[in-house]
């Protein structure tokens, strides 16, 4: 990454010098060098802005044994603080005979001002006032440094500190401290040891000492010291050994960017290596020999037309005279490991998922929202309140294959695979539930019940068409809705940096689920239903609960609303928001998009908008008004307007039937069928007072309003459009009654 340039503008850097600090220690662990990656090099600059440090830029330095930092062009001083102070009006700062006031001498004095014609004259509303330029002198960089270093320290070992000698205490004990302002020695002492110039190499191809400072710091390390001090370009080493490997096998890695930062933290010369293990142990699921790899070993699995082969990448931490023995003991230890996880998944294959009830029922999830086994039935009734939210949008089959995953899907955190490998929670449960004879829909709904990347876009959809089943969305949703319905209604609230259940996470994984169905968030927070849900708990769930609830949902959809609004200001981009379904926004949001990209679409577009806006403008205003569904004008204006309305909705739905949705090339064409209506809009307004006196009439004409009013709004709902039609399965006309 390429360091950021920060320089203020028309200010004196006085000296300037590069600035390098390294702290050596004992092996840390890989996530204190990848935290100090990946926070020091913005967060220094951050620190030194503050101190008014000026400086040109900043580049970090992470290995397992030693943090550094580099600051070029870093001023000697302080950049001069000059601090505006008001004093008296001109009025109460001089007497009657010109002489200054007491308040004025005081106000002098304590402003440090000997001569008061350094006093400027402000004229303000209120008068004229003086005020004090008072210059604060810089302190010297060689002072601010050690602050800065301290913070930077802190921040990265959060809390996780041991103690080795001494009172103080750091990730690991410390061995040695570089700290060189341009070619002097900068005086520093951190954890008992005294900073100096010289850095230690690598523990076997360079451990001499290195005099260093800020121009030759990564040269000589790299050509002295046997070590890359560079996190970057030691992560570019890994990538490029690794292709060059994979490439002579005529073999793909797999990709694992998490992986590949471990590695990268945990050498400082790295050599690739290739081995291989037997091939009777690709019997066992890919995904826990992928797991077992790189777990317990950091090693890289290798593929061959989407298949694992049985060869894989490790990484070593320097070049060995015999490279043939340390292959062999990477493959020796890597075979008790294989082992072992086969050794878990054939003893788990001895249960079915149903067996473990029981034990789900001993495992507290919450205090206040029960077992594993109470959520499982909890998921259960949100797919069963999905379901008959969606209607004929979902097949019957579908909801029942969910609700089947739901009772099954939180079995594998009781199997011995889980418990070794964490991260195969869900995708265990799925290969399990495959082994004894569960449908697909089912195994890949308990496989993807934790997934929080979903997207509208067709290409994501056929790229993870698992990830897309109904089932598999169903369970998907109901997993997250309960988590944050059941914890927010607990009382654990996501405020601030603090988010200890990742419910913004899953709020933003219910956004995007919700746009590939039909779904409105009211529906989902309808008051009768939670209760229902959350019978069995002794959580009130009422308005302000809910609420929050819905606070937290609308948050990703307002952050993307922000990043996705035009900047034209004829399209009302706020209309966007007015809807709580997230298919609709979505929509609103294209149609938004279209109309700005051509004249002929915004002139279809600004008296379509006009006339919606005019409609719901006046109903938003209306209150308790007793709706009426018939139709019914005396006057012609109505009338008229009552046709043209019918005639339109009869157009538009032949349009949906058409379209999967609005794009580029049919927005015209539905906006074309809104010109009568738009017409008859104005017209009827022109004519007819809306809020009339009789409270029948105001009533009726409101209500045909209301109609017109989500003939506009619904331009954007293909819902029902798109929807297919009710199966003719005897399944469907079985559809189960809502729960009591």
């Amino acid at each position: 990454m390429a360091p950021e340039r920060r320089r203020s503008a028309g200010m004196s850097r006085g000296r300037q010098a590069d600035y390098l600090f390294e702290l050596g220690c004992e092996e840390l662990p890989a996530d204190t060098v990848i935290r100090a990656q990946r926070l020091w090099q913005g967060r220094a600059a951050e620190l030194l802005d503050e101190r008014r440090l000026e400086h040109e830029s900043v580049q970090c330095f992470a290995t397992p044994r030693r943090l550094g930092l580099c600051i070029r062009a870093l001023a000697g001083v302080q950049s001069e603080q000059v601090q505006e102070r008001r004093g008296p009006s001109l009025e109460k700062a001089y007497d009657a005979e010109g002489a200054p006031t007491p308040a004025l001498l005081g106000f002098a004095r304590s402003a440090g001002v000997e001569d008061l014609h350094q006093l400027r004259r402000v004229e303000t509303p209120k008068g004229v006032w003086l005020y004090a330029d008072i210059r604060r002198p810089g302190r010297p960089a060689a002072q601010l440094l050690p602050e800065i270093i301290a913070v930077l320290l802190r921040e990265v070992a959060q809390g996780r500190t041991m103690r080795w000698s001494g009172a103080e205490s750091f990730v690991r004990p410390v061995r040695w401290v570089v700290s060189v302002y341009g070619s002097r020695l900068l005086p520093l002492r951190l954890f008992g040891v005294e900073a100096g110039r010289r850095t230690r190499g690598h523990r076997v191809h360079g451990s001499r000492a290195l005099s260093v400072n800020a121009g030759n710091y990564l040269e000589k390390l790299r050509e002295g010291g046997g070590v890359v001090a560079d996190f970057d370009a030691r992560q570019k080493i890994i990538r490029r050994q690794i292709a060059g490997i994979a490439k002579k096998l005529q073999l793909t890695p797999y990709d694992d960017a998490a992986l590949l930062d471990e590695i990268t933290a945990l050498c400082e010369w790295p050599v690739a290596i290739q081995g291989e293990f037997p091939k009777e142990y690709l019997k066992v699921p890919a995904e826990v020999l992928i797991a077992s790899m790189q777990q317990h070993q950091k090693y890289i699995a290798l593929k061959k037309r989407g298949r694992l082969a049985n060869r894989f990448i490790a990484i070593s931490n320097l070049k060995s005279l015999d490279a043939a023995e340390v292959v062999a003991g990477n493959e020796r230890v890597l075979r008790p490991r294989l082992a072992d996880a086969r050794f878990f998944y054939e003893k788990d294959l001895e249960r079915d998922l149903d067996s473990y009830g029981d034990e789900l029922a001993k495992v507290n999830f919450h205090p206040r929202l029960g077992s594993l086994a109470d959520k499982t039935e909890r998921l259960a009734a949100w797919v069963d309140l999905l379901g008959r939210l969606l209607g004929t949008a979902v097949e019957a089959d579908d909801i029942a294959e969910a609700e089947r995953a739901a009772r099954l899907c939180k079995a594998d955190l009781l199997s011995h695979l889980v418990g070794e490998f964490p991260q195969l929670q869900g995708y265990a449960g799925s290969v399990y539930a495959r082994v004894q004879g569960h449908s697909e829909a089912v195994c890949s709904a308990i496989a993807h019940q934790y997934c929080h990347e979903y997207r509208h876009k067709l290409e994501d959809v056929a790229k993870n068409k698992d990830r897309y089943r109904p089932a598999a969305l169903l369970l998907s949703l109901a997993d997250k809705l309960d988590n944050i319905v059941g914890l927010l209604a607990a009382g654990e609230k996501a405020s601030g940096s603090r988010d200890p259940f990742a419910l913004r996470r899953d709020a933003q994984a219910v956004w995007g689920i919700c746009q590939n169905l039909p779904l409105a968030y009211s529906d989902l927070l309808e008051e009768k239903s939670l209760r229902a849900i959350y019978k069995d708990t002794p959580l009130d769930i009422d308005d302000g609960v809910r609420g929050e609830i819905r606070s937290l949902l609308r948050q990703p959809i307002e952050s993307w609303h922000r990043e996705q609004r035009p900047d034209d200001a004829d399209l009302n981009a706020d209309w966007v928001l007015e809807s709580d379904q997230p298919q609709e926004i979505r929509m609103r949001m294209q149609m938004l998009k279209f109309a700005g990209q051509t004249k002929s679409l915004k002139a279809l577009y600004a008296p379509w908008e006009a006339a919606r806006k005019r409609t719901a403008n006046i109903l938003r205003g209306s209150k308790n008004i007793q709706w009426s569904d018939k139709l019914s004008a005396p006057e012609k204006p109505g009338k008229s307007l009552i046709k043209t309305l019918r005639k339109t909705a009869k157009n538009i739905e032949r349009e949906k039937r058409r379209a999967p949705g609005l794009d580029k090339k049919n927005l015209g064409d539905f906006l074309k069928r809104f010109e009568d209506l738009n017409q008859s809009v104005e017209q009827y307004f022109d004519a007819v007072l809306i809020n009339d006196g009789d409270p029948e009439l105001r009533r009726a004409r409101l209500s045909l309003i209301k109609q017109v009013n989500a003939q506009y709004e619904q331009l954007t709902d293909f819902s029902q459009a798109a929807a297919p039609p009710p199966p003719a399965k005897k399944t469907a006309a079985k559809r189960r009654q809502p729960r009591a």
